[in-house]
């Protein structure tokens, strides 16, 4: 099930409630917002694969919001 996409901003990743779920970014692909009951978290997710076959999807973590703001996570994925 793909989850919708949304132009993130700090706002909005603010007024996201607690326990609400995975929020895309529809400017760097993979990049999201995981919010859990207790914290919120930025966090990058992509294919991997190996002679054009799709072999895996990996998601890894990048920090929570509170730590870093939303341009420092976009930065991330691209590094």
């Amino acid at each position: 099930m793909r989850r919708p996409v949304t132009n993130l901003t700090e706002k909005r990743i603010r007024d996201l409630a607690l326990g609400s779920g995975i929020h895309r970014d529809e400017q760097v692909r993979g990049l999201m917002v995981i919010c859990h009951k207790s914290t919120k978290t930025y966090a990058v997710q992509g294919d991997v694969r190996r002679n054009g076959r799709h072999v895996r999807t990996v998601r890894m973590k990048i920090d929570r919001v509170d730590r870093m703001g939303l341009n420092e996570a976009r930065r991330r994925p691209r590094a």
